[in-house]
């Protein structure tokens, strides 16, 4: 839950200040006639919107595990229909800031191995939500 909790005020931060920030530099950019530094601020601005989409499915990913813990307890596999958000949840884990989606990693990689786990972190296992 606390990671739902810090996916949401990141979102927040990163969806308020800088969609709103930076699309207004890069109009006056434009209207300057300086293309080459609107369009650095540009890309930075579409990767930030991207981490922000990516942010919100992760939180997605983890309200479903928060409301099937009690069935990943009882499983000694990963359940099927539960892999995705495993998955999704582990590869996050190594690429965002959060430290609660790394100890949420250690905790499936305790509960289905850690080379399951392992199989996720570069989504060589191909389960990973894109």
């Amino acid at each position: 839950r606390t990671a739902i909790q810090r996916l949401k005020l990141q979102i927040n931060k990163k969806s308020n200040v800088a969609t709103n920030v930076t699309r207004k530099e890069i109009i006056q950019m434009l209207r300057e006639g300086k293309d080459e530094s609107a369009r650095i601020r540009s890309e930075g601005m579409m990767r930030e919107e991207s981490l922000v989409n990516a942010m919100e499915v992760t939180q997605m990913m983890c309200d479903l595990l928060v409301t099937r813990a009690s069935y990943l307890n009882t499983s000694k596999l990963c359940p099927e229909d539960m892999e995705e958000a495993c998955a999704s949840v582990i590869y996050a884990s190594s690429r965002m800031d959060i430290p609660e989606l790394s100890e949420i990693s250690q905790m499936l990689g305790s509960k289905f191995t850690k080379a399951w786990a392992d199989s996720h972190i570069d989504n060589s296992s191909e389960r990973v939500n894109r």
